[in-house]
């Protein structure tokens, strides 16, 4: 089959590590992960074995029977890493008792840059800067994965990101030429069972800003505002019974809050940004699952019962994980209100 080529525009900073995760690297493995998660995302309504079975015809599996991957990729560019640099709102907050300047894409950006005494905020990884663009040239071999295939990058380029911190914004890329799944892709994404797995389901929610903006970075800068809001609302200061059922590790004063059980968990809410024209609007989906159903089927190394075990003695972890359930589920709902109240949700 002939190869498609894509043009990707970066509408945010994009930090892609390499060997040296500092500087910054598009590599085509990274991309095809990015597209292999958001195929996950859109094959909700199956299994976990039925998801690694048609997984591995898609992407291919060391079983002879199944062979290669049904699609290759590489990259075309002459873009240079550099340090990013760009204008956004600042806001006060209150930390350890004291009142300080917050920068809130720097708060997104959190893990990029470090503090540095006599300078403030000094970022230390590099960057693709946004304005500009790359080829993605996809090689498909074969007709019935194609469109499963396209999907999925489609949905990437709708909701998703590559490298750090794209699930607050960065690294988001707009995938030109794929205007006419965008409908299908929607409509897949807010429809089936909870999944034990991150995938959409009937309870994936999509809001969009009321305004649409300038620039990427007041887009960015307003979601940011709204989605620090939620975190800080959601229960006193100090206290972290519901946060953690939103994203894992939280690490106050360098140690894990006692709340957590997980080591990782990755947030449910991935904020981005989308063009409109010349202009930009901010979007935020909701895609939460099956809240540690899945722990154990996925092959994750902190096994359900190994957590449970550890974190509550004497206490039956089938019991336990019901409750951790009802209280993400109760958590979810309550993300979804505040979002509702702030931005448009989208049908």
């Amino acid at each position: 089959m002939p190869i498609k080529t894509f043009t990707c525009r970066i509408l945010t900073p994009l930090f892609l590590g390499g060997p040296n995760p500092k500087q910054a690297e598009l590599r085509p493995s990274s991309i095809k992960g990015a597209i292999r998660f958001w195929w996950r995302a859109l094959n909700g309504e199956l299994t976990v074995d039925e998801l690694r079975k048609r997984e591995a015809t898609v992407f291919g599996s060391a079983d002879e029977k199944i062979g290669r991957s049904k699609v290759s990729l590489s990259i075309s560019h002459n873009l240079e890493p550099e340090l990013p640099s760009f204008n956004a709102v600042g806001e006060k907050v209150k930390v350890a008792g004291k009142s300080f300047s917050i920068n809130i894409l720097d708060y997104l950006a959190y893990g990029c840059h470090e503090y540095v005494k006599g300078k403030g905020t000094v970022y230390n990884r590099f960057c693709f800067q946004p304005d500009s663009s790359f080829d993605l040239l996809l090689n498909l071999r074969n007709k019935t994965a194609e469109d499963s295939i396209l999907d999925a990058l489609c949905a990437l380029s709708l909701f998703g990101g590559l490298g750090s911190r794209n699930r607050n914004g960065f690294g988001k890329i707009w995938v030109e030429g794929l205007s006419d799944r965008i409908p299908g892709v929607n409509k897949k994404l807010l429809e089936g069972p909870l999944a034990s797995y991150t995938a959409g389901s009937d309870v994936t929610r999509l809001f969009r800003t009321n305004s649409s903006f300038m620039t990427w970075s007041e887009a960015l800068n307003e979601l940011g505002l709204i989605y620090r809001s939620l975190r800080t609302s959601l229960e006193a200061r100090h206290r972290f019974k519901k946060r953690v059922l939103i994203s894992q590790p939280i690490i106050e004063r360098k140690r894990d809050v006692r709340e957590m059980f997980l080591k990782r968990h990755a947030k449910y809410i991935f904020l981005s940004v989308i063009p409109e024209k010349e202009r930009f609007k901010g979007q935020i989906l909701v895609m939460p699952y099956s809240f540690l159903s899945g722990i154990d089927q996925l092959g994750n190394k902190n096994k359900l019962n190994d957590i449970l075990a550890e974190n509550y003695k004497g206490i039956d972890p089938s019991r336990l994980q019901e409750d951790h359930q009802r209280s993400y589920k109760e958590v979810y709902e309550e993300v979804n209100n505040f979002f509702e109240q702030r931005l448009s949700p989208v049908q």
